[in-house]
């Protein structure tokens, strides 16, 4: 068994998490505190792909050509990372420190099951 898939990637001791940061969420149609979460324009790097925008959340996407990896906010300063077949079936999916971590999570998990 491998740390992959019992969701154990990685030592991500040595890997320095941010806090998040909050913004207004204009998105639920009234202007309310609200959580933009950890992942930051600066963090699409690596092959890893920013979507969304600053009236609702960032995401990270990263494809490998058989799988799509995601990154999504989970908290203000956490976030979870999944591995989806094309079609959109998820194969693995766990959570994060930081967006660091899980951008960390992402390429060893990919590594030990795609090579």
């Amino acid at each position: 068994m491998t740390r992959a898939s019992t969701g154990m990637v990685g030592d991500d001791s040595d890997i320095h998490c941010t806090p998040g940061v909050l913004a207004p969420m204009s998105h639920l149609g009234r202007r309310t505190a609200g959580i933009l979460g950890p992942i930051r324009p600066e963090h699409a790097a690596g092959g890893s792909k920013l979507e969304g925008d600053d009236r609702g959340r960032w995401f990270l996407s990263k494809s490998t050509g058989r799988a799509l990896a995601r990154i999504q906010a989970t908290t203000p300063t956490t976030c979870s990372w999944g591995i989806y077949r094309p079609d959109g079936q998820m194969i693995r999916e766990a959570s994060a420190r930081c967006v660091d971590s899980a951008k960390s999570a992402v390429d060893t998990w990919i590594q030990e099951q795609y090579g």
